[in-house]
């Protein structure tokens, strides 16, 4: 489930010994949902280790949401949701773990198996 190819190759110089050495993959190298894999290897002036086993991982980007749907102006009547207007206003409270900013996209259908009255299509 990974692909093949290499993706990204990076270093990071000037390591101390017995130090933890760190590297960002950059910006837009990875995608939503990829599964892939990395390894590491110590290199001197002189030598190089053995490369490191593979570790796996998969990303995961937070998803943000879409919640407290409402509809203004709006009543239930016999436990159904009308509104009186042909313009009504749809409302939804939006979230993104990380804080992004976001557009709220909204659509409105039909039920063609309700009674007459509702036309066809979005």
């Amino acid at each position: 489930g990974q692909g093949t190819g290499q993706i990204w190759a990076g270093a990071a110089d000037d390591v101390p010994a017995g130090t933890q050495a760190s590297i960002a993959v950059p910006a837009e190298t990875l995608a939503d949902g990829w599964k892939v894999r990395w390894r590491a290897r110590a290199v001197s002036a002189t030598a190089a280790s053995a490369w490191s086993d593979w570790q796996s991982f998969t990303v995961s980007l937070p998803k943000p949401t879409a919640t407290d749907l409402t509809i203004t102006p709006s009543k239930v009547v016999d436990g159904a949701t009308v509104t009186p207007t042909l313009t009504p206003t749809l409302q939804a409270t939006l979230t993104h773990p990380a804080g992004q900013p976001l557009r709220a996209e909204f659509e409105v259908e039909h039920d063609p198996a309700a009674p007459e009255g509702q036309g066809t299509g979005q």
